[in-house]
């Protein structure tokens, strides 16, 4: 049994002082006010940041020497090295997935793989109606917690809301044709769930359902906003063509860069962006706001990702709500998930700060970041960035 005093905290909703979280088993057992003898104090914690929709399978160029799942292993370090401690994951694939469930690194909570009519990433099971019950069940005896549903026929949504309802929270996501784009929601009950197949537009989501808006991959879609996004080379273990996002000050590069990227990208227009969940943004209640990275996708670096992710929503919801964004709600969200909020009986995730100022905004506390506990583990964010350099120089050596 450890503990840990904090002088500030941010359950999840919001900030109280004086606090010693009670840990037994990677789990938080209790929390008591005042400096319990023997814990470490903290000046600032808050619940482990939660990514709400990432598709945690990456690649390797060269031979398996370091191991298959290493550049998944990778994604773990870099979300780890940015105080995020748990990943919903939308479909990764069978052998990511479970290997990712068994992993200490993280809290994954998993689809274990996306279910359809029309495939639209290489992971994506295509199901038919008539097994969509055989097969939901068969990935929830694999792990899954969730369902994450890409493009489907909605001429038959009605019978097929209840099936999904049954097997946890819904995710549906944004479509351009036959092309998926940023934002998704997550619908949970059957009504809710009806609600949502049902809606020809994602403008007006369900009242009910929770809001991933993915307002930095929105700003990635077309190849200008990929241009004009910040350095990615760091997440080049995880995604090796990301060794080419070096961001908008390298002007070489982005000369280089424009051509390669009009040839994969250009078919992704501003005009594919219209019609979004994030014009509806400022109607739904901070309360049903997700942050979520879309890490593996173009030019986003997990882990840091969600830190961007929540200066985009403080400036639309307030600093508690973009917390609240990656904490709580994603609780409420996700109820398998078990992280979220510093409250007994949720596991014992943290993410150490230093001392910020009063009142605090979302800059402060990622520019402060000393720590990161993960089922009651703790680590120090240097050791974690260490990992990261490591990483790179071992992805850098194997780079064709």
């Amino acid at each position: 049994m450890t503990s840990t005093h904090a002088q500030r905290l941010f359950d999840g909703e919001s900030w109280v002082d004086d606090v010693t979280i009670v840990e037994d088993g990677g789990m938080i057992v209790s929390l008591q006010q005042g400096h319990a003898a023997g814990a470490d104090s903290v000046p600032t914690v808050l619940p482990g940041l939660v990514d709400s929709g990432a598709w945690i399978e990456g690649y390797v160029e060269g031979p398996l020497s370091d191991g298959p799942f290493f550049p998944e292993s990778s994604f773990c370090t870099l979300c780890r090295a940015h105080g995020v401690t748990s990943v919903v994951d939308l479909g990764a694939g069978v052998g990511v997935a479970r290997w990712l469930l068994h992993s200490p690194m993280l809290n994954v909570l998993s689809a274990i793989a996306r279910v359809c009519d029309i495939p639209t990433r290489r992971s994506d099971l295509v199901v038919d109606p008539t097994e969509l019950g055989e097969v939901l069940e068969c990935l929830q005896t694999l792990g899954a917690r969730l369902v994450s549903l890409g493009l489907f026929d909605p001429v038959d949504s009605s019978e097929r809301a209840s099936v999904l309802a049954r097997h946890g929270p819904v995710v549906v996501g944004q479509h351009v044709g036959h092309r998926p784009r940023p934002s998704f929601l997550v619908l949970g009950d059957d009504q809710t769930v009806q609600a949502g197949l049902a809606a020809g537009s994602m403008v007006e989501p369900p009242r009910d359902a929770f809001v991933a808006p993915q307002l930095l991959a929105t700003s990635l879609w077309t190849v200008d906003g990929m241009l004009r996004g910040g350095d990615g080379t760091q997440a080049r273990p995880f995604l090796p063509y990301m060794k080419h996002f070096e961001g908008a000050s390298n002007f070489m590069s982005r000369r280089i860069a424009r051509d390669i990227l009009t040839k994969l990208y250009g078919h992704q227009r501003p005009e594919d962006l219209d019609g979004g969940i994030e014009t509806s943004l400022g109607r739904v209640s901070s309360d049903r706001i997700l942050a979520a990275s879309g890490a593996g996708t173009p030019g986003i670096v997990p882990g840091q990702a969600i830190w961007d992710e929540l200066l985009l929503i403080e400036k639309l919801k307030g600093t508690e709500g973009a917390l609240q964004s990656a904490t709580a709600n994603a609780a409420d969200a996700y109820p398998g998930l078990g992280a979220g909020r510093v409250k007994a009986g949720y596991r014992c995730d943290l993410a150490l700060v230093d001392v910020v100022p009063q009142p605090c905004r979302v800059a402060d506390l990622r520019e402060r970041l000393l720590g990161v506990v993960v089922g009651g583990e703790r680590e120090d964010i240097t050791v974690e960035r260490l990992r990261i350099k490591e990483l790179c120089a071992t992805a850098d050596r194997r780079a064709i």
